[in-house]
Formats: C-alpha cells, structure tokens, sequence
C-alpha cells in the first residue's frame, strides 16, 4: 500500500485522568496506523489535558496536538489548530472519530478547505437508549448534528454490520461506507501471554464458578442489571464470584448498591487491568456476561470468543452479529436480570455445555476476525475516500467546462 494520504484527524480523549492503560493502547494503535500514511496530524481535545496546546512529535511522520481548555472554547480551539495545519501542511483528508462535535467541525473544515472527511461510528448513535439520559434540546441538537454531518461525509467507517445497514437505508448519497472494527493485534499478541493462575486467588475451592465483566463502569453498561442478575445467580449455585474489571464514574456507585444488596462477598471490583495481563483474566474465567444497554462493536465479546468462553449478553445492535444465541451464548432483553440470571446458571450447572458454548464462541469469532480488523484496512478506507472525492471533483469540473 503506497503511503499517500496526508491526514487531519480530529478526536476526544474521554477516558477518565486515571486510564493509563486505554491511553497506552490508543497511542499505541496511532504509532501503528502512522505506518499506513504519508502525514498524520492528530488534534486531540479533553478535559484532563493541562491549558493550553501542547504539540507532539511521536513519530518523525506523527505529530498530536493535545487542546486543554473551558469546554465551551473547546470548538474555537480545534479550529484555530485545525487552520494552522492547514495552512502549513498539506492535508487529503479530515477524519472525524465521531459524527457529533468532532464531525461537525470536520464538516466545517471540508467546507473551508475542499477536502473529503471522513467520519468514525465507535457507538451505536442509532440505538435510542443512547439518548435515554439526555434531556429533550440537547438531544434534538445532537441528533440533528449526526444528520448534518453524515448527509455531507464523504466516507463512514462503522464498527458493525447493523451499523452499516442502517446507514446504507438512511444516507444513500455516502459514497463509501465500510466495516473496520477496533484492531486486535495488540489483543491477538496478549492472547499469547496467558498466567493460568492468575484468577486462583479468587476461588475459595475447585467448585468456585468465576463470572467476569469487562468494560466501562458507566450508566450505559446496566451494571445494575448484572447485580440483580448477581443476587438469583448465588442463590443458584453455591459457590460463585463475579469479577468487574474496568473503571468509570459510576464506580462508587456500583459498590454502594453491591454492599446494599448484601454481595460483598460475591462481587470483586478489581478496578483498571493492564492489556497484557486482562486475558489472562478472560481465559481465567468460566463464563463471561455484559449486560450493556447499547455497543458499537462490543470488542469484549470478541475478546471473550477468543479466550473460548461461553457468554451472556444483552440485545445490542451488533450482539446478534457477535454471539450466536443458543450455541456460543445466551442473548437476552436488554434489562431483563431475571432471564439474564437463568442463562447463566444453564452454563454453571452444566459444565459441559459451557464448555462446548466456548469451543464454539471461539470458532464463530475465528470466523469474524479478517482483514477488516486489521489497521492497514482504516488506512485503505482513508485511501478510498480521497480517490473517490477526487474523481467526483473532476468530474464536476468536466461538467462545468
């Protein structure tokens, strides 16, 4: 692949101050991507940044521009780094890591400078309990800036193919649309280094049934749903401990109502793991469960097919694309604890089926993992766009004369 594309990028660093860990695997995904691409300009804004614009050179062809400031200056900002790019440098193509904030000043952008943009879908902006916690006009203001944008994008990277429906029904005039799920090959190179003892200490004998949640701790996760989930599952069998890894702001939360519904005893919150060590972790487990209310691609799942474990999950857009109901794991209502609870004690009381579920999870996923998953394919993507934007500006200018 020739290494052409010249590349503003526009994203939000929303982890939380404390998530080195997401942080390394991002930069570490971006040093990756830097091969596929003549020039990579990254503006990156967030909260936790200090004041002010501190640039980066992190490769002699990747440079990051980190914005920290008010949140309501933060779209003039972007701008003003944004224009000076432009101006020193040439760019073939924005691309905007959502279709919100990040994509509305991309599509300003576009309009300025004439260059395709390119917009990402890491969620599932479909799904209306996305918009379930936000009130009535910054709901109607967000969902019209998802319209604006995706009417005048020149290519959508989705993360699934439920995603990527939709979009096809709803924006016909979107020349390329294609799958690129998050990249597995820091996961693939993890899978490599497993320590076969490292979910020991949690098992009080050889009987102890170990559930495992991976993700944010978020409104949107439903982890209240896991925990109701949790209560009928100890009753159902005797000897069972559900591990919550991940970080997020409903933590303190989370571990108030765990104490109120009396199971300290039953639920670890083992906070924020490391990427070389988390699927030690999954392949640690017996079954994985994630009770999310809505997921673009839900790469934990992938994760758990790949550690060969059978898994119960909630009815997201991408979770029938992911989990094959009945065979690799359960499906279940999104919020209905009491089913959730019964699938997992099929598999904890049934050793034999969870282990033919997990054999079967990691077959069926095998089959899901390709090229797409790969970096180099975001990069082609981005390759396509400018080729496609530029054929269509010629044949304006054709028209024109």
């Amino acid at each position: 692949m020739s290494n052409r594309i010249h590349l503003l990028e526009i994203g939000a660093d929303s982890f939380l101050s404390n998530d080195n860990h997401r942080r390394i695997l991002h930069k570490e995904r971006r040093l990756n991507l830097s091969k596929y691409v003549a020039m990579y300009h990254l503006v990156l804004y967030s909260d936790h940044f200090a004041k002010g614009i501190n640039i980066e050179r992190e490769q002699e062809n990747l440079i990051v521009y980190r914005i920290g400031c008010f949140k309501y200056l933060v779209p003039f900002k972007v701008l003003q780094v944004a224009f000076s790019i432009f101006k020193k440098n040439r760019i073939d193509l924005i691309s905007a890591v959502d279709p919100l904030l990040c994509g509305f000043l991309g599509y300003l952008l576009k309009i300025a400078f004439r260059v395709p943009l390119n917009v990402q879908l890491h969620f599932d902006y479909f799904s209306s309990y996305f918009w379930e916690d936000q009130n009535f006009l910054l709901k109607l203001i967000r969902k019209q800036c998802i319209k604006k944008v995706l009417q005048n994008c020149d290519s959508v990277r989705a993360v699934s193919s439920a995603q990527k429906r939709f979009i096809e029904n709803k924006f016909r005039g979107i020349k390329v649309i294609e799958i690129v799920p998050t990249p597995l090959d820091t996961a693939l190179r993890n899978l490599q280094k497993i320590d076969g003892t490292i979910c020991d200490k949690y098992r009080s004998s050889i009987k102890t049934k170990l559930l495992i949640y991976v993700g944010r701790l978020e409104p949107s996760k439903d982890l209240n749903t896991l925990l109701k989930a949790m209560c009928l599952i100890k009753d159902g069998y005797e000897d069972v401990k559900l591990l919550i890894i991940g970080i997020g702001s409903k933590e303190g939360d989370l571990k108030r109502v765990s104490k109120e519904m009396n199971l300290e005893q039953y639920v670890v919150f083992l906070g924020s793991i490391s990427n070389e060590k988390l699927f030690s972790y999954y392949c640690g487990c017996d079954v994985f469960v994630f009770s999310s209310k809505h997921e673009g691609r839900g790469t934990v799942l992938v994760e758990a097919g790949l550690s060969k474990k059978p898994i119960v999950v909630t009815r997201f857009s991408s979770a029938q694309e992911l989990i094959v109901d009945g065979e690799t794991g359960f499906i279940v209502n999104i919020g209905d604890y009491k089913t959730f609870a019964e699938k997992v004690l099929v598999l904890l009381n049934d050793p034999q089926v969870a282990i033919e579920f997990g054999y079967k999870s990691y077959e069926h996923t095998l089959k899901m993992i390709n090229s797409s998953n790969n970096i180099e394919y975001l990069a082609k993507l981005w390759e396509k766009t400018v080729e496609v934007f530029n054929r269509k500006t010629i044949k304006n200018f054709k028209t024109i004369l």
